[in-house]
């Protein structure tokens, strides 16, 4: 897993590859070609603009002509790749310790068990792993907390949606 200072170069260095001027900005296509490099698949248009400062339903010619600063795209890439690493990470702790039941959901039985054969005291420690300045201030550390938080239909059972919004919740408010 890259550092986030390495996240931050491999970013900057995207941009600056595509910043054909050198004057520290890129347009619209500017954009969309260094995020296709840091993600790895094309933007949407509402990633587009909202790393151009703009509204989600702008002209399009006010789209066009719009450009972002280096610091600013690395700002924005740099949340978004955090964002998507506690995902990944999230769909990972779920699918371990979802497939250690075999039932495809998590109960606070299961999770405890799958827990404790994989080390690891709290669902937190299990998708914040080694993730920087992780688990500061970080909210659901108890089951309890997770399942009052995640089972809305109070069945006693987390499916992989209901975790994965719960962990991008999580993500969001300690970041």
């Amino acid at each position: 897993m890259a550092s986030e200072r390495q996240t931050r170069e491999h970013i900057r260095h995207a941009f600056r590859a595509f910043d054909k001027s050198g004057r520290g900005r890129l347009g619209r296509d500017g954009v969309c070609l260094a995020m296709t490099a840091v993600l790895g698949y094309e933007p949407s248009r509402v990633d587009v603009a909202v790393v151009l400062g703009l509204p989600l339903d702008a002209p399009a010619g006010e789209l066009q002509s719009a450009t972002v600063s280096e610091d600013t795209f690395v700002s924005y890439m740099s949340d978004k790749m955090a964002r998507m690493d506690v995902s990944a990470r999230a769909a990972d702790a779920f699918d371990a310790l979802a497939s250690a039941s075999g039932l495809g959901y998590l109960t606070k039985e299961n999770c405890q068990a799958a827990l404790d054969a994989l080390g690891v005291s709290t669902l937190l420690e299990l998708v914040t792993a080694d993730a920087p300045g992780s688990a500061v201030g970080a909210p659901f550390i108890s089951l309890d907390d997770v399942f009052a938080e995640a089972d809305l239909d109070d069945d006693g059972r987390i499916t992989r949606a209901d975790f994965l919004l719960l962990a991008s919740r999580a993500a969001a408010q300690t970041m």
